[in-house]
């Protein structure tokens, strides 16, 4: 039972599937598929749409109403996505530059006797 007054959560799990006529400008769309109170319960939702691979992206959102404010407040909780070609090459360039910095390091430390 809520208390009158009270902040009431609630967690939403939306889908992403790209428009089959992406040629034709038609914006892709996110779906609402549940709502629940119960924070674990949306995240296995969630979890369990993304690995039927018919979804491109899933999100869960939580919001809060609260009523002295009389507004609701939403933030992304949890997305499930594959990575972007982008991100895995940023990610890559990133070891390369750590591990290049490792050796130049490595080889002044033997060249000086530092370290």
């Amino acid at each position: 039972m809520v208390q009158e007054g009270a902040i009431q959560t609630e967690y939403a799990v939306y889908t992403f599937k790209p428009s089959q006529d992406d040629r034709k400008g038609r914006t892709p769309m996110w779906y609402l598929k549940s709502s629940t109170s119960n924070k674990n319960e949306a995240l296995k939702q969630a979890e369990k749409l993304y690995r039927s691979r018919d979804y491109e992206r899933v999100e869960v959102q939580q919001k809060i109403f609260d009523p002295r404010m009389k507004a609701y407040t939403s933030s992304t909780l949890r997305i499930y996505t594959e990575p972007s070609a982008n991100s895995i090459v940023l990610c890559l360039i990133l070891a390369s530059a750590a591990l290049s910095g490792a050796a130049l390091l490595g080889g002044l430390s033997l060249l000086f006797g530092i370290l």
